[in-house]
């Protein structure tokens, strides 16, 4: 009802994000973000401020499989930016239209993978790493955390998060209004 309705909601994704190979590309993904925007060839373009409330989607393919100082439960997924001198071939591009990376503001958005007709969260993006070019830039890479490795974590911290009752609920307003009336005759 109201406006959790139309709220968008995904189920994690417990399957294995697959890597680019010299034979296949790896798992593609649909990158969602209210980043800066721009083209690969000029970079981040001004003409998209960042702060704006204009969502970008977008499409890049896991190429490597990391770890952050060897911490392997905890995986990381990286996609390379590439150009469209490539595009059709393996680790090569998805076309300009599909194509994308992450900039300012992406951070936190949701990586989905579709399989079949659903969308699952595959990831959380997290950042851009530059390598002596510009954000935006063909040839930047982008990292994000990958779900499947941390999707135990994050169920058992979701149910240890109680959802307030119908009973919890009433008994909690029940007790606001004396403790309201008592407050005002102290002063």
């Amino acid at each position: 009802d109201g406006i959790l309705a139309t709220i968008a909601t995904y189920s994690l994704y417990t399957g294995t994000l697959s890597t680019t190979t010299h034979a296949h590309n790896g798992t593609q993904l649909t990158i969602v973000g209210y980043g800066g925007s721009g083209y690969g060839d000029i970079r981040y373009s001004a003409s998209y401020p960042l702060g704006t409330t204009v969502r970008r989607v977008g499409g890049n393919v896991v190429d490597v499989m990391t770890s952050l100082n060897g911490v392997t439960d905890c995986l990381f997924y990286q996609m390379d930016f590439d150009d469209n001198s490539a595009v059709g071939t393996v680790g090569g591009s998805l076309g300009n239209d599909i194509e994308t990376t992450l900039c300012t503001g992406d951070s936190g958005g949701p990586a989905l993978v579709n399989v079949g007709d659903e969308y699952f969260v595959a990831g959380v993006n997290t950042l851009v790493s530059l390598e002596d070019l510009e954000m935006g830039e063909y040839g930047t890479f982008a990292f994000g955390i990958a779900i499947p490795g941390v999707s135990d974590w994050i169920a058992y911290t979701m149910a240890s998060v109680p959802e307030p009752s119908g009973v919890a609920l009433a008994l909690g307003l029940a007790v606001l209004p004396p403790l309201l009336v008592r407050r005002r005759r102290r002063r």
